[in-house]
C-alpha cells in the first residue's frame, strides 16, 4: 500500500507561513494530538485549542520553543542521518487523512531505502505529490532540551513524552507508515 491509500497529499512547499497555518487550522494534527488527550501542559488545553480551530480567538503567536525546534529541524535531521547512514527525504505536504479527513499529518521527515536518488547520510529534498519511493518510517525531530527548557525531563530513563507518543499515531493514521 501507498501513502496516497492513506491521505490525500497536499503540496506545501509553495505556501508562505501563513498559508500553512491557515491548512493546520482545516483540521487537527499531529501536535494537536497531545493537547486533545490533555497532555499538552502549559502551551495549550483542548478548549483553547478548539476555539483556536474554530476562528473564535487568535491563534498564539510561534514562543520560542516552537521558533527554535523549526530553526533545528534541519540540522538534527542531517546529524541523523550522518550518523545512522539513513536515507532522509524531506517531503514538504500535509497528508489529510482519507479515513478521517479533519485529521492532517505534517511529518518532518521519511527515513527511505537508500537509492541513487536518495543517497544514505544525506538530506534529500522531494518535491513532488507523489510519494517518494521506499518510504518505511517517520524521523520526527524533537529539540526540546537543546535551546529550551520544554520537556527534556521526560525523556528520562529511554522515555518517550506521551504528547509526542499521540503525535506519531497521528502521522501513523495519516501516512500509514508505523
Amino acid at each position: 500500500m501507498s501513502i496516497t491509500d492513506f491521505a490525500d497529499v497536499i503540496p506545501t512547499w509553495d505556501l508562505t507561513h501563513d498559508e500553512w497555518l491557515s491548512l493546520r487550522s482545516t483540521g487537527l494534527g499531529g501536535s494537536d494530538a497531545g493537547t486533545i488527550c490533555g497532555l499538552g501542559g502549559r502551551y495549550s488545553s483542548p478548549l483553547k485549542l478548539w476555539n483556536e480551530k474554530l476562528g473564535r480567538i487568535p491563534r498564539d503567536e510561534q514562543n520560542d520553543a516552537m521558533r527554535w525546534g523549526q530553526l533545528l529541524e534541519k540540522p538534527v535531521a542531517t546529524k541523523f542521518a550522518e550518523d545512522e547512514e539513513e536515507a532522509v527525504v524531506e517531503w514538504p505536504v500535509a497528508l489529510r487523512s482519507k479515513t478521517y479527513p479533519w485529521l492532517i499529518g505534517n511529518i518532518d521527515y521519511w527515513l527511505v531505502k537508500p537509492s541513487e536518488q536518495f543517497p544514505s547520510g544525506q538530506v534529500t529534498l522531494w518535491e513532488s505529490p507523489i510519494p517518494p519511493a521506499g518510504i518505511h518510517s517517520v524521523l520526527e525531530c524533537k529539540t526540546t532540551g537543546i535551546a529550551t527548557p520544554g520537556m527534556a525531563h521526560k525523556w528520562s530513563d529511554g522515555g518517550t513524552p506521551e504528547t509526542y507518543t499521540a503525535q506519531g499515531y497521528v502521522y501513523g493514521l495519516c501516512s500509514g507508515v508505523h
